[in-house]
């Protein structure tokens, strides 16, 4: 521990600009404070706050990361990150401050706390706050004396289930419990999703700030773009109480406006006037412009930032500033492993919205929770919008409904939200809470909890209508108040995503895992919203998981540690398989972005929608571990494309080819209808070329689309385009590329194949679909054996699904599969005659869905296949589809994919067939990889799992 002298801070005249924009006397109060941990929480009854402490000390802002000297918990748990420096209870600060003057208001300013705080000074209890979404501010005025005063602070982040707490002076402290049943010991803190952090202590702004009895509290400033002008109420704080007259000067962007106003002695008191803007530059994510509204009152100044904008929702539609707008949002649940909690300071949020945006995005979803004003702050600059949430339990129940006095506490949460946060531009929505109505089979519970939402709906909407507000983020129903919708189900809770939502099997749903159903990009989510009557945003698409990226563990250097990871690599590496490690995160990452693409375009080819949030564009490593994203959690990339490539697809326009199908064989012709797009800033008039390309670059048709039209906030049509396809004679890849004039530019891979009515088992080839005596008989005479076996000859058999896992293994625990697509040797000549590249994509799909894998850790390990299946980190089973081995004299290439049965309707199916039959007729056609009849047997017998 480390020894110093006492904590003194003098109050001293420094002006400075406070958060709230009110000039005064600011005293920071961050840096070194005495500090006292009380792990068993006896601080109150043994009455720390009447102590003065020495010894050991502690940093303010700063968190139990920061403070702890000894790691507390080496909990490896390999369904999260791991906290190394973990705690939950009470921590106590105090410092010496000196005040000199009590004819002022002094009121402690900490802009976030985790999550409770308890103030005493003296010794005597000053109040308490309880909040997850807004700073803590405490009034010490009445507590302070001239001269020498102790502050103490307590910060409490344990739960204590509903149980009171007497700090001192009689008045109790409740706590409330906002968790599920199954997280009864831990708190929700401020904002995130599945208790990532739950941090102790204070961050960003710690200081005293000192006002005049009568001063200037906030300014809320509402915006008439239709008037060009501003409305603005003033809240004037009066302690003593005094009926006066008030003068208050205002100007803004050089046009200047006084107001003179009574006061009627109330304590606080709102003057309200209005001002014209001329030439009023209005805020939008194409032209992020800011004002600032000064305002004086005697010797007081205050400013604040505002953005002339006026958001509706009209019909289906939702407005900002008379155009219609589309959201591309991503989920961010706040997790950040280097600092354990949300950053505070705006340059680190404009650089996390700056790569959102660069990945096309215009919107984040914050997930049960409210970022900090230093986010709002860098949105409002760089034109961003953000979605905000009342913090609580997520799919509540009647075994988890709130009480009364819970009720109050998120009530007070969304006003606090408005009071603090209401003047930014970027906050565009509200929602009372996630999935807080999806318990269809409790319509009682439904009845009362929709009544209490509401309510909630209902004061923001008469508040503060600068924002929108919905009673849940899923599900919509159309008898709701709410101002928008975001669910992942259409009328009949068809989903609104590539799988039904919330995984289930995963396996049989279109557009990706039905057997018998080809994915085409003219798919789209229409006819599934009749009786739509809000603007909806689609909730949570895409959870599609990629493999645990390794190289990301030293990255998890600060308060978070990769124990998880370190876990998955370990056992991989047991069984074998490290050196495929970044294959897997390569190959499953490739699989992921595909149905990325794949959901986003048919979210923007459903004209009924007003946007989509992701989850997510970045890794969620908690909740089972779900390393969902294109990026990882630290905002990085992991290598899986570009920023560039990804806005091909996901952007404020986009070209797009709508195709029946993606796979083709030479007797049709292909056809695609050109669509676009267009939310950017202005309507687009101009061309679109499009031109067939095969692998290596050359044009096997283009053409050019003249005088298309496309008008912003809608889709449009801009023609067809029809290329006979009986020139192209052997299996070949194409990529259709369309682009338009101003630059954009999306692209398709697709896939032709020969017309065949059947494919030939060559001469010296054995074609067999299961292996029995004829087969070990061939092989002891030295055939060449393509073995196509049924899936029932193996008890341990994975059913193979296109789509990578949802989610994870672990909490989506009931997926039929839970694989992670094609890891494929594209230069292995057994595909000589089948062109893939290294991982999984649309050719394959019906193939996949109608396949399945073995295990093969019974057979040598110098077994290569030349299509693996990528199994999830949590089982790292070693899969395979098509491998190749010696057996007795003969040699064997096993595919379990179907290659038999309906090959005049599947045209993949019949070219695979034979790409692999020519391959081993062909001499190159020589495994070296022996399997003994010992290994064999236990491979045909495995029963574990």
């Amino acid at each position: 521990m480390m020894k110093t002298k006492k904590c003194k801070l003098v109050v001293a005249g420094l002006l400075c600009l406070s958060a709230c924009g009110v000039f005064g006397n600011t005293i920071a109060l961050d840096g070194e404070w005495q500090m006292r941990v009380d792990d068993k929480g006896e601080g109150v009854a043994q009455k720390f706050f009447a102590e003065t402490f020495s010894g050991e000390t502690g940093v303010l802002p700063g968190t139990n990361h920061d403070n702890l000297k000894n790691e507390t918990s080496n909990r490896r748990d390999m369904a999260n990150s791991t906290e190394p420096r973990s705690y939950r209870g009470s921590i106590w600060y105090q410092r010496e401050i000196e005040i000199d003057d009590l004819s002022k208001e002094y009121i402690l300013f900490m802009e976030r706390c985790g999550w409770e705080s308890f103030i005493w000074v003296n010794g005597k209890y000053a109040g308490t706050q309880n909040s997850l979404v807004a700073p803590h501010e405490h009034n010490l005025t009445k507590s302070l004396k001239k001269g020498k005063n102790q502050l103490t602070v307590l910060f409490d982040n344990l739960n204590r289930k509903g149980r009171g707490v007497a700090p001192g002076d009689n008045e109790m402290v409740l706590h409330y419990d906002l968790t599920t049943d199954v997280k009864k010991s831990a708190k929700l803190n401020c904002g995130g999703h599945n208790l990532v952090h739950n941090w102790n202590g204070a961050i960003g702004k710690i200081e005293l700030r000192v006002f005049d009895k009568t001063h200037i509290v906030k300014a809320d400033v509402f915006s008439d773009i239709q008037k060009s002008e501003i409305n603005v109420k003033v809240l004037i704080a009066n302690a003593n109480k005094k009926a006066e007259e008030i003068k208050i000067t205002a100007e803004v962007d050089g046009q200047k406006k006084t107001a003179q106003f009574k006061l009627s002695g109330a304590v606080e008191q709102t003057v309200e006037f209005s001002m014209p803007i001329k030439n009023a530059k209005l805020w939008s994510e194409f032209n992020p412009a800011l004002y600032t509204l000064k305002l004086a009152m005697g010797d007081q100044q205050t400013e604040t930032q505002f953005g002339m904008r006026e958001l509706k929702s009209d019909g289906i539609q939702m407005m900002l500033n008379g155009k219609r707008i589309s959201l591309r949002g991503t989920l961010e649940c706040m997790f950040y492993p280097i600092l354990g909690h949300e950053p505070m300071d705006v340059a680190s949020w404009k650089k996390q919205i700056g790569i959102a945006q660069s990945y096309g995005l215009n919107y984040f979803r914050f997930h049960t929770g409210c970022p900090p004003d230093a986010a709002f702050q860098a949105a409002d600059e760089l034109g961003f919008y953000l979605q905000v949430e009342v913090p609580g339990t997520s799919c509540p129940s009647t075994k988890r409904e709130e009480d009364a006095a819970t009720t109050q506490y998120l009530t007070d949460e969304l006003k606090r939200i408005i009071y603090y946060y209401g003047n930014h531009p970027s906050f565009m929505l509200a929602s009372m809470g996630n999935e807080q109505l999806i318990m269809q089979g409790e319509p009682d519970f439904i009845e009362r909890q929709t009544a209490r939402l509401a309510e909630k709906v209902q004061y923001g909407q008469t508040t503060d209508p600068r924002h929108l507000y919905s009673s849940t983020t899923h599900p919509w129903t159309s008898d709701r108040i709410d101002d928008f919708y975001s669910s992942a189900w259409g009328t009949q809770k068809e989903h609104l995503c590539g799988v039904k939502w919330g995984g289930g099997p995963v396996k049989g749903y279109e557009p990706f895992n039905k057997e018998g159903y080809r994915y085409g990009s003219a798919f789209d989510f229409a006819g599934r919203l009749e009786g739509l009557n809000r603007p909806l945003i689609t909730h949570e698409n895409g959870q599609w998981c990629v493999y645990a990226d390794f190289r990301e563990i030293t990255r998890y250097y600060g308060a978070m540690r990769a124990y998880n990871y370190e876990d998955f690599q370990k056992d991989l590496c047991k069984k074998g398989l490290g050196d495929w490690a970044n294959d897997f995160t390569l190959a499953s990452g490739k699989l992921t972005l595909l149905l990325y693409k794949a959901e986003i375009e048919a979210l923007l080819c459903t004209p009924e929608l007003s946007g989509f949030q992701l989850l997510s564009l970045q890794d969620y490593p908690g909740q089972g571990t779900s390393p969902i994203g294109i990026i990882n959690a630290m905002w990085e990339s992991k290598g899986l494309t570009t920023p560039a490539e990804f806005r091909q697809f996901c952007s404020d326009f986009v070209p797009m080819a709508r195709l029946e199908k993606m796979v083709w064989d030479n007797s049709e012709t292909f056809k695609a209808d050109l669509q676009i797009s267009n939310y950017s800033a202005a309507d687009f008039t101009g061309e679109m070329n499009w031109a067939l390309r095969n692998k290596i670059g050359q044009v096997v048709a283009s053409g050019n689309l003249k005088k298309v039209n496309a008008p912003t906030g809608q889709l449009s049509s801009a023609g067809e385009i029809n290329i006979p396809l009986g020139d192209i004679k052997t299996a070949t890849a194409l990529e259709l590329v369309v682009s338009a004039s101003n630059g954009r530019v999306n692209r398709y891979n697709i896939w032709v194949y020969p017309q065949q009515n059947q494919v030939d088992i060559p001469e010296g080839v054995m074609f067999a679909t299961a292996w029995d005596d004829s087969v070990e008989a061939a092989l002891e005479n030295g055939v060449k054996v393509v073995c196509a076996p049924s899936a029932k000859a193996f008890k341990d058999s994975v059913p193979g699904t296109f789509s990578g896992t949802f989610w994870n293994a672990r909490m989506k625990h009931r997926q039929i599969s839970k694989t992670m697509g094609l890891l494929i040797d594209s230069a292995n000549p057994a595909l000589a005659d089948f062109p893939s590249e290294f991982h999984s994509d649309w050719q394959w799909q019906d193939l996949v869905n109608r396949s399945f894998s073995v295990r093969i850790e019974s057979l040598p390990l110098a077994i290569r296949p030349a299509v693996r299946t990528v199994d999830n980190f949590h089982h790292n089973r070693s899969l395979a589809m098509i491998f190749e081995f010696k057996y007795k004299n003969g040699s064997v290439l096993v595919c379990t994919a179907d290659i038999v049965n309906d090959l005049e309707t599947r045209p993949e199916a019949r070219q695979l067939r034979k790409s692999l039959l020519n391959y081993a007729a062909s001499p190159l056609f020589k495994p070296d990889v022996p399997v003994t009849p010992e290994a064999m047997q236990e491979f045909l017998g495995r029963t574990d799992r």
